[in-house]
């Protein structure tokens, strides 16, 4: 559970290693990122991550992309930003469900009724699917897949499912 700062020297280091030649390495999604591909260079071809199953995600998902990259002119740095944009829309929905209008324009939102709100959000449609929430806090099904690193140019980051894609996911 390392990210970029450490992971790129480690990356370097163990491809130099003779003993460590033909090892697979191995990351999770603290380094899920074209900041890894630009620190690592070289030695991240190659790379498999574990991190967030694009590919699962709702028919919503290209235009959000497209959408992040007309806004920010660059594509998503990091593997949460479906469930960070889910996240929202379920907490500014329950807002709207709950919020109560008070003299002079004032906003008042009752945090119970927020939670109860939020708890009892059913079949949400999300970027990142069908979400329910639990009363443990939890609203996902979250779905992991394997990603390797066919090109080590951070220009060429766009994760997903076949040929053309950098990183490629490789599993399931």
């Amino acid at each position: 559970p390392v990210f970029v700062e450490t992971g790129a020297p480690l990356t370097w280091e163990a491809r130099g290693m003779p003993a460590l030649a033909g090892v697979a390495l191995l990351g999770s999604d603290g380094l899920f990122s074209p900041d890894f591909l630009q620190s690592a260079g070289e030695a991240a071809r190659g790379f498999l991550w574990t991190s967030p199953d694009v590919s699962a995600f709702g028919p919503g998902y290209p235009d959000l992309v497209a959408r992040y990259q007309a806004q920010y002119s660059e594509v998503p740095i990091g593997p949460y930003h479906a469930h960070a944009y889910d996240a929202a829309s379920l907490i500014l929905g329950a807002i709207e469900r709950v919020a109560v209008e008070g003299p002079g324009g004032s906003l008042h939102i009752p945090r119970g009724a927020l939670v109860k709100a939020l708890f009892a959000t059913r079949d949400f449609a999300g970027i990142t699917g069908r979400l329910a929430c639990r009363p443990t806090g939890d609203c996902a099904e979250p779905k992991t897949a394997v990603y390797e690193a066919v090109d080590v140019d951070p220009g060429h980051w766009d994760p997903g499912v076949g040929e053309g894609h950098n990183p490629v996911k490789i599993w399931p």
